[in-house]
């Protein structure tokens, strides 16, 4: 019975130990590069040009793999940072973003030659000066434009990174602009300078409105004027032709009278209206003798 208890303890010690040296082989022995990353490895701190990827054996304790990122990878600047416009204008930025990636070709390089790579690859003071750089060159109308300065500071951070790893070692993504606004003092000036403009552009207007007036209340008395002076015209044609029109009327009856007047009528109405008296003085009608009839008539006697 001891002799089997014996043999059983024995299996179970040797089990333990295959799967200890198995754990401590797949421990010690055997790196996975997951994808989006890039292995590097190093014998005896020597590192390797070629990268490795997936399941890696390697020699333990002698030979190391550093996993290296090449996924999108984010940096925010901590701290507000101030910059001033092309015209001098005191500006600043908050939640600068840039988002960058380490290229699968370049993790070697990066891991041999950046110290502390991992923190400093793209790092806040970078940030800074594209910012400060870019802000620079900008108008005071774009400064504060997002999308203007993302993309100039993307640029500047791309170029810089060109310039110190080489070229297509990081790539530069995209930058974002949490919040981008000028100085408290300017914007209180730019808005006296805005209120100032609204009160001139509202006084202005009160002023045309108020030559409107005038002007059309000049054109309202010209009008009327015109008006009555159009209406008396129309009066004083109006009076006259009703002058003339009754003295052609006059003149028309006096023709037609005239011309209805005979000689037999004129002795007829003579004769109708005679008292029966004889004229004091007859005048003759072609010698110019006038006669005094009482004067005769007592010589007679």
């Amino acid at each position: 019975m001891n002799n089997k208890t014996g043999k059983v303890s024995v299996v179970a010690s040797i089990l333990v130990v295959i799967v200890v040296v198995v754990v401590l082989f797949r421990v010690l022995c055997i790196t996975i590069v997951p994808t989006g990353s890039t292995g590097v490895m190093s014998t005896f701190d020597q590192v390797h040009e070629e990268p490795v990827h997936g399941v890696c054996f390697h020699a333990p304790l002698i030979t190391k793999i550093e996993k290296v990122n090449n996924k999108q990878q984010d940096l925010v600047s901590s701290s507000r940072i101030y910059g001033e416009t092309a015209e001098r204008t005191e500006c600043y930025y908050d939640e600068v973003a840039v988002t960058y990636q380490i290229s699968s070709t370049g993790s070697v390089w990066i891991y041999c030659n950046v110290t502390d790579y991992k923190e400093n690859t793209i790092t806040e003071r970078m940030i800074m000066e594209a910012v400060r750089s870019v802000s620079k060159l900008q108008k005071d109308t774009d400064a504060t434009n997002r999308n203007i300065m993302s993309a100039g500071i993307q640029a500047k951070i791309q170029e810089a990174c060109d310039i110190t790893y080489g070229e297509e070692i990081i790539k530069i993504n995209k930058v974002t602009i949490g919040n981008a606004d000028f100085s408290p003092e300017y914007n209180a000036a730019i808005e006296a300078k805005n209120q100032a403009k609204i009160e001139a552009e509202k006084q202005e207007y009160i002023n045309k409105k108020a030559i409107e007036e005038a002007e059309g209340e000049a054109e309202r008395k010209r009008i009327e004027a015109q008006g009555n002076a159009e209406q008396k015209r129309l009066e004083a044609q109006g009076e006259a032709d009703s002058t003339r029109i009754k003295a052609e009327a006059t003149a028309e009856a006096n023709r037609v009278i005239a011309e209805s007047l005979s000689e037999e009528l004129l002795r007829q109405k003579a004769i109708e209206t005679w008292s029966g008296e004889y004229p004091d003085i007859v005048a003759g009608d072609s010698t110019g003798m006038i006669l005094n009839i009482p004067e005769l008539k007592n010589n007679a006697e």
